[in-house]
């Protein structure tokens, strides 16, 4: 077998999306025989161990490489399906453009940026996946090939990818007005911060950490830190006055006219220091597809009106 047969290339896909041979065979409509083989194939071919078979499957080094390969081949082959209006084989399957996006862009401004590309997938038989990760790490799926377009925080551009500028998103701290009548009734500050318990997303959220440092001028700051990982969560649990739980900050895009994360403001109270807002920009792997051109465009003028524009775009 040649060691970039197509059909084990959309094995290896298949693996990395499904995480088991079990679900791989149904995606590709073959049986887990076949799946094992073509794989066994691929690495015997190439001499490296591509797949880690555990639960859930993993891909090795080489595999993310490979994989990155097999995601440009599934786009020529979409694009070719395309252009020459195929109507069965390489053009009989939905194409999938999956994305990867932190949650507090997902729970405000993204959904409305991204409606445009629903509407045309229903039309012309494509559809999108949500992935949702850190702001500082989605980058990190991009570069693994588990998906197609990202938005992210880091400011490097990875090889082969486009990058577009969208906009800030800007972050407050607050607090329900019961919380700081009795925990900080003289406000937040430099000397207090470190005692008041913090809502926090997950162990990989550093906000926080980076929001006091900025407001206070405190490097390497510990915070009492309290998982919460779920926006809408987080933010409610601020508004109820979780007494162990009080303390978060609450992101919003620029001119949406929307309260943070939709908290209503009489169960708020913000602090009257300064916030970082973290530039957020679009990457994708293909940027000369189709499959890449169809989202950039019709999410751009949207998430920039949500989200306050930055100047340009680069490659």
């Amino acid at each position: 077998m040649n060691a970039f047969d197509p059909a084990a290339l959309e094995c290896l896909a298949a693996l990395a999306d499904a995480g088991s041979f079990e679900r791989a065979a149904q995606q590709l409509a073959i049986t887990q025989s076949a799946v094992s083989q073509r794989l066994r194939a691929l690495e015997t071919g190439l001499g490296r161990l591509l797949v880690v078979r555990s639960r859930p499957l993993r891909l090795t080094e080489p595999g993310k490489v490979l994989l990155r390969y097999a995601r440009q081949m599934q786009a020529m082959r979409a694009d070719i399906a395309r252009e020459i209006g195929a109507t069965g084989g390489i053009g009989s399957h939905d194409e999938r453009l999956p994305i990867a996006v932190n949650a507090d862009s997902l729970a405000t401004w993204v959904l409305p940026a991204l409606a445009p590309v629903v509407r045309a997938g229903l039309r012309e038989g494509y559809g999108l996946e949500l992935i949702v990760d850190d702001q500082d790490f989605t980058h990190d799926s991009l570069r693994e090939g588990t998906v197609l377009g990202c938005v992210s925080t880091v400011a490097e551009p990875l090889r082969g990818c486009g990058v577009t500028a969208l906009g800030c998103m800007r972050y407050i701290a607050v607090a329900s007005p019961g919380f700081v009548a009795q925990a900080m009734p003289q406000g937040l500050d430099r000397g207090n911060f470190a005692r008041l318990p913090w809502l926090v997303f997950n162990r990989k959220d550093d906000m926080h950490a980076t929001w006091v440092g900025q407001a206070f001028g405190v490097q390497g700051a510990r915070l009492m830190e309290r998982h919460v990982p779920s926006t809408e969560a987080h933010a409610r649990a601020a508004s109820m006055g979780w007494r162990s739980r009080a303390w978060a900050t609450a992101g919003h895009p620029y001119q949406s006219g929307l309260p943070p994360c939709q908290i209503p403001p009489r169960q708020i109270c913000r602090a009257a220091v300064g916030a970082p807002s973290p530039g957020a920009g679009w990457r994708c792997r293909f940027p000369s597809s189709q499959s890449c051109r169809r989202c950039t465009p019709r999410a751009y003028p949207c998430s920039t009106r949500c989200l306050g524009s930055h100047a340009g775009a680069r490659q």
